[in-house]
């Protein structure tokens, strides 16, 4: 997959979770919602990305492929562990 692919503030939120090891039910905690929720929309992502599993959905994160809408696009700063954009 080589063309960027936009996702939502919430989304993005998610997948930062993700990268950090969190389970459905932790990620549910952090931002409110139900593990039901986070589940459907891990899959949602997968769809929305053309990957199966967490692990490619976080190295989409990692090589700077998702587009958060109100930016040109998203990388992290993997020594700090925190998103940058790039405007």
């Amino acid at each position: 997959m080589s063309n960027r692919v936009r996702v939502n503030p919430r989304q993005l939120q998610v997948i930062q979770l993700v990268r950090q090891g969190l389970t459905d039910r932790q990620i549910a905690a952090e931002v409110g919602l139900s593990p039901r929720t986070v589940s459907n929309m891990l899959s949602d992502l997968y769809s929305l990305t053309g990957v199966s599993s967490r692990a490619y959905l976080v190295s989409l994160l990692e090589r700077g492929l998702l587009e958060h809408p109100d930016r040109k696009s998203t990388r992290l700063n993997s020594s700090h562990g925190y998103i940058s954009y790039a405007v």
